[in-house]
């Protein structure tokens, strides 16, 4: 069996075959340290113990450690649990993004066209690129539906009021489809988000008009599933971070529906 400087050497090596960062190396070694200390093995270190060993560091530094770890320990073909601890993800941030009130308070000072194009992207929740690739024959517009071919390709369904269905018919009406359903471009549309961003005073962007809807659209009370399906999210727990919502809100939201029943 292999002393730890052996193992160390041996290590070293290896990583320097594969063009590998050393990094890995310093973090072993740091390891090794603990675990001489407190007279343990790999093999006998538990994930409870790696945990409050990495306690003491950031977040990026615990991922690395985990990383290392899991190369060496593939390398000796060391068999322990450790290599499956996954990546520590930092807490998410609550971003301000601007109330339904407030983009609609902002929209009536752009034109027509721009007006339709904000109101549509809010309730509709598309991507950038699902806007821009829409033809008009993807519209029902007897069941206020758009037919979408998201992310992957898959396809599904958006749903949208009756005054944004009656301003889609008369603005197609008067512009027969020459590039998309809107004949939008790129540039038209990042125009439009700064000079809102500007009036606002906070960014909004095609991406922020998704969380706008969904937030909205929990607020009034649909479901989660519901959601997520109309955004297209293939897990639910994607949907939870879109609705960017801290403790006290969903308190809130909870005792307001409750009330009800």
């Amino acid at each position: 069996m292999l002393s730890r400087r052996k193992a160390i050497e041996k290590y070293e090596q290896y990583l320097e075959q594969i063009n590998q960062s050393k990094a890995y190396l310093n973090y072993i070694k740091v390891l090794f340290k603990y675990l001489n200390k407190n007279k343990l093995t790999l093999f006998e270190l538990t994930e409870e113990q790696l945990l409050v060993f990495l306690s003491r560091y950031s977040i990026n530094s615990k991922n690395l450690f985990l990383k290392a770890i899991k190369s060496y320990c593939n390398y000796f073909n060391i068999k322990t649990q450790l290599t499956k601890i996954k990546s520590i993800r930092p807490d998410v941030k609550i971003k301000d993004y601007p109330s339904e009130s407030e983009i609609k308070a902002i929209s009536y000072n752009l034109k027509p066209k721009e007006k339709l194009i904000l109101d549509f992207l809010t309730e509709t929740m598309l991507r950038k690129a699902e806007l821009l690739h829409l033809k008009q024959s993807d519209f029902n517009f007897e069941k206020r539906t758009c037919k979408v071919k998201g992310k992957g390709r898959k396809e599904r369904i958006v749903c949208f009021s009756p005054s944004v269905a009656n301003e889609v018919k008369r603005l197609f009406a008067q512009e027969p489809e020459r590039t998309n359903a809107f004949n939008y471009s790129v540039g038209k549309l990042r125009g439009l988000c700064k000079r809102i961003t500007e009036k606002l005073q906070t960014k909004v962007t095609p991406h922020s008009c998704r969380h706008i809807g969904a937030i909205n659209l929990y607020h009034k009370g649909l479901d989660l599933i519901t959601i997520s399906r109309l955004l297209g999210h293939s897990n639910i727990s994607t949907t939870q971070i879109y609705l960017n919502e801290t403790s006290e809100k969903v308190i809130e939201h909870y005792n307001a529906v409750m009330m009800k029943v």
